[in-house]
C-alpha cells in the first residue's frame, strides 16, 4: 500500500505522500547551514576562528564541515571536500554517534558516491535519533543511488509520514520520475517549489527540475513557464540559466543557448554545464571552442577523483559518448554496476557496452536501464540505437518513438541525428 502510495498520480495522494529528487537540492540532507555564495567566506572564516578557540566543540566542526560541502556546490572546487572531511571526522572523533555529525558525513560521502558509506552513517544516525528527518533525506538517496527503489520508496514514505516538506515533495518526483510517472513526478515537483524552504535558490532549483520533467513530457510551453519563473527569482543564477539553455536548445536556438550556458559556466564551472556548452559550440560548427570545454570537463574530473570523489560513472559516459578508449570505458562501467547497479547506471554500461562492440550485454544492460519503466530520453535513444545495431528493427523502432516523443529533453548531438537514424529502420 505505501509503494501505491508513493506512486499514485491522483491530486489526493499528492496532498499526504511526498520525495525529494536525490542529491541536487540543497535541503534538510546537509542541517547547520551557513549564508550563502555572498558571505560564505567570511561564514567559513569566523566557523573556522571559533573552532581556534574552541577545539572541542563538535557542533562548530559540524557547522564548518557543512560551509565546506557548500562551497563545493556553489564554486565546483574539490579541494573543499578534504576540508569538510578533516573538520565531520574531527566531530565524530569528539562524539562518535552524534546524529547530526553522522548526517554530515553520510551527506560528505554521497556527495563523493560513496553510497554505501552514505547508507552506513545514515543508519548510524537514524539509530541514534530516530525522527531526525535528515537522516532519511541521507537513506532515500542512498538507496536510489544504489538502486534498491523498494527500500527508497519504503524509506521515502516514512520521511513524508513525518514530515512532507520540500525535501519529501522533491525526493518523491524523483521516485515518480524514476518509476515512469511524469505527471506525479510533475506535481510533486510543483508542490515542492511552492512549499520551498524559504532559500531563493532552492525554489529556483525546483523550479527548473519541473520545466526539465515538462521537457521530457514534450510540453516546451510549460517548460517555458518553469523556467521563466526561475529566472524571475535569480535571473544569472547558473541553474536558472542551465534551465533557459535547455529550453533555447529545444527551440532551436542555439546561440541563445550558448549566451546562457556561457554565464553558467562561468559563475559555476561544473561538468555538465561544460559539456552543454561543448554541444552547442559543436553543433554550430565550433569545433575547436567545443574541444576546449570538453578538455575543461576532463580535467575538472580529475580533480575530483584526487579529491576522492568517485567520478567513474561520470567519466565514463563522457568518454561512451565521444568513443574514447572503448573498451577501457566499457571496463570502468560495469564495475560501476557491480558497486551501485541503478538504472542511470546500467543505461551508461549499455551505451559504453554498445561502443565497445559487445552488442549482447548493450541489450542487456538496457534492459536493466528500462526496468522501472523509466521515461528518460537519453534511455530511449540507446536502447533504440542498441537495438537496431543488433537487428531488431521492431525494438529499434518503438525506442525511437518514444525518444521521438521526448526529442525535447534529448542532448542536442542526440537530436541531430534522431531523424536519420529513424529513417534507418522504417
Amino acid at each position: 500500500m505505501r509503494r501505491l502510495l508513493i506512486l499514485a498520480t491522483a491530486l489526493t495522494a499528492v496532498l499526504s505522500v511526498f520525495g525529494a529528487r536525490a542529491l541536487l537540492a540543497n535541503n534538510d540532507a546537509v542541517p547547520a547551514p551557513v549564508p550563502p555564495q555572498d558571505s560564505n567566506s567570511e561564514a567559513i572564516a569566523s566557523l573556522e576562528q571559533q573552532a581556534a578557540n574552541s577545539p572541542f566543540d563538535a557542533d562548530v566542526l559540524v557547522r564548518i564541515s557543512t560551509a565546506y560541502l557548500q562551497r563545493v556546490r556553489e564554486t565546483a572546487d574539490p579541494s573543499n571536500y578534504a576540508l569538510a572531511d578533516q573538520a565531520v571526522a574531527r566531530a565524530l572523533e569528539l562524539r562518535p554517534e552524534d546524529p547530526t555529525a553522522l548526517v554530515v558525513a553520510g551527506t560528505l560521502a554521497a556527495s563523493k558516491h560513496d553510497f554505501a558509506g552514505a547508507l552506513a552513517f545514515a543508519d548510524r544516525a537514524h539509530a541514534a535519533e530516530p525522527t531526525l528527518m535528515a537522516a532519511y533525506s541521507v537513506r532515500v538517496d542512498a538507496l536510489v543511488e544504489l538502486g534498491r527503489y523498494d527500500e527508497a520508496l519504503v524509506a521515502a514514505q516514512e520521511k513524508v509520514d513525518l514530515r512532507p516538506d520540500f525535501p519529501a515533495l522533491s525526493r518523491i518526483s524523483y521516485l515518480r520520475e524514476l518509476h515512469g510517472d511524469l505527471d506525479g513526478a510533475i506535481i510533486a515537483m510543483r508542490a515542492a517549489a511552492d512549499a520551498g524552504t524559504g532559500v531563493r535558490e532552492d525554489r529556483v532549483w525546483a523550479l527548473v527540475q519541473l520545466g526539465a520533467l515538462y521537457l521530457t513530457r514534450g510540453d516546451i510551453a510549460e517548460a517555458a513557464r518553469s523556467y521563466d519563473e526561475a529566472s524571475s527569482l535569480s535571473a544569472d543564477d547558473p541553474v536558472a540559466r542551465f534551465g533557459q539553455s535547455r529550453l533555447a536548445v529545444a527551440r532551436g536556438e542555439f546561440s541563445l543557448a550558448e549566451e546562457h550556458l556561457r554565464a553558467a559556466v562561468a559563475r559555476r564551472p561544473l561538468p555538465e554545464y561544460l559539456i552543454a556548452l561543448g554541444d552547442v559550440l559543436t553543433i554550430q560548427g565550433k569545433a575547436t571552442e567545443a574541444e576546449d570545454q570538453y578538455e575543461t570537463v576532463r580535467a575538472i574530473q580529475q580533480l575530483f577523483a584526487a579529491g576522492g570523489s568517485d567520478t567513474d560513472i561520470e567519466l565514463a559516459a563522457f568518454d561512451a559518448d565521444r568513443g574514447v578508449d572503448p573498451q577501457g570505458t566499457y571496463v570502468r562501467a560495469r564495475a560501476v554496476y557491480a558497486r551501485h547497479p541503478s538504472v542511470v547506471v546500467a543505461d551508461v554500461v549499455a551505451w559504453s557496452a554498445y561502443k565497445a562492440g559487445d552488442i549482447l550485454a548493450a541489450q542487456e544492460y538496457a534492459t536493466l536501464a528500462l526496468r522501472l519503466g523509466t521515461k528518460e530520453a537519453r534511455f530511449a535513444y540507446h536502447a533504440a540505437v542498441i537495438a537496431a545495431a543488433a537487428g531488431d528493427d521492431v525494438e529499434a523502432r518503438a525506442h525511437f518513438a518514444e525518444a521521438e516523443a521526448m526529442r525535447a529533453a534529448l542532448p542536442v548531438a542526440y537530436a541531430a541525428e534522431l531523424p536519420y537514424l529513424l529513417e534507418s529502420v522504417n
